[in-house]
């Protein structure tokens, strides 16, 4: 998991959250809606997600906590 900030010097852009999550044994990739806010998720924290169980290459990210 990690985030990044799309940003040129003058412009402001959303962050978003890129994650890898596992549904037996098969390992699939993710990433957030934008974050108008520095989520402050450190690189390699769990996070929580929500996946579809009828089709596990769908998720997306519960809301980060304080």
């Amino acid at each position: 998991m990690s985030t990044y900030h799309l940003a040129d010097e003058d412009v402001i852009y959303p962050y978003v959250v890129h994650y890898q999550y596992k549904v037996k044994g098969e390992t699939y990739n993710g990433k957030s809606q934008w974050f108008w806010f520095n989520p402050c998720i450190p690189k390699g924290a769990p996070i929580k997600i929500l996946v579809d169980p009828k089709n596990p290459a769908r998720s997306t990210v519960l809301k980060p906590e304080s």
